[in-house]
């Protein structure tokens, strides 16, 4: 498929992990949908997928 001219050519798929730390004013005031989900935590970790393609 390399050299060709279409959407499905050249898909990039990548797995993320980001980690965050919170201060204690985020944290007590929960500013992150994260913490409302899990509490008055320290450490938040988020997982995700990013998907990119080339047209041209």
């Amino acid at each position: 498929m390399r050299g060709q001219r279409s959407v499905w050519s050249r898909p990039h798929l990548r797995f993320v992990y980001s980690v965050a730390r919170y201060n204690d004013t985020a944290r007590d005031n929960q500013y992150s949908p994260y913490l409302d989900l899990v509490g008055k935590d320290r450490w938040g970790h988020y997982f995700g997928v990013k998907a990119e393609w080339w047209t041209w």
